[in-house]
């Protein structure tokens, strides 16, 4: 049997080259691969990286996390009280 040389992306479905929805999740810095993960799991319950994700699918959540990230760490000042 011939494998399809498509796939969808199971976050937008949209079709692609089935290679294209796993490469870049592999080549990703760990920290970043597992903290884009979890974002992508708020959204989409009992998506697994195994299942793969399209470069702008997953570029878009990366940058998601960043600025998740960001905003974690900016924590607002209390009031002073005077």
């Amino acid at each position: 049997m011939n494998e399809f040389p498509e796939a969808i992306c199971p976050l937008c479905s949209q079709l692609h080259v089935r290679e294209r929805l796993h490469s870049h999740i592999k080549e990703e810095h760990p920290r970043v691969r597992e903290a884009t993960c979890r974002v992508i799991q708020a959204y989409h319950k009992g998506w697994a990286a195994e299942h793969g994700a399209c470069e702008p699918c997953w570029k878009s959540f990366r940058d998601a996390g960043r600025i998740l990230c960001v905003l974690k760490q900016t924590r607002p000042q209390s009031p002073t009280s005077g």
